[in-house]
């Protein structure tokens, strides 16, 4: 995640002008949030884990899209891949969430 984010965030940094550092800051935070749905997914290891793995890992890829054509290059297409990812991400997370057993 680390090399993925990095790259990502050397490949963006000089077109976001004044926008780095919040752009840096968002790229850590949603970078977190990936990898506790990972963690969690390695403590559970059952399919509400596994769902809300696969959102944080559509989540992820919706926001690079988005990124990407917000900031380096348009592309065709670009608002349905960004919310077609972004659609099944929220879809996963939320079904992961209700189906997590809750341990006490």
């Amino acid at each position: 995640m680390a090399v993925y984010g990095g790259l990502l965030l050397y490949i963006l940094s000089p077109y976001l002008g004044a926008l780095v550092w919040p752009v840096r800051v968002y790229a850590l935070v949603i970078s977190v949030m990936l990898l506790l749905a990972l963690y969690v997914h390695v403590s559970y290891h059952n399919r509400a884990s596994m769902l809300l793995a696969l959102g944080a890992c559509f989540f992820i890829i919706s926001d690079s899209v988005l990124a990407i054509n917000k900031f380096y290059a348009a592309f065709p297409f670009a608002g349905v891949v960004v919310m077609s990812t972004y659609g099944v991400a929220q879809a996963f997370i939320v079904s992961g969430a209700l189906r997590l057993p809750i341990k006490e």
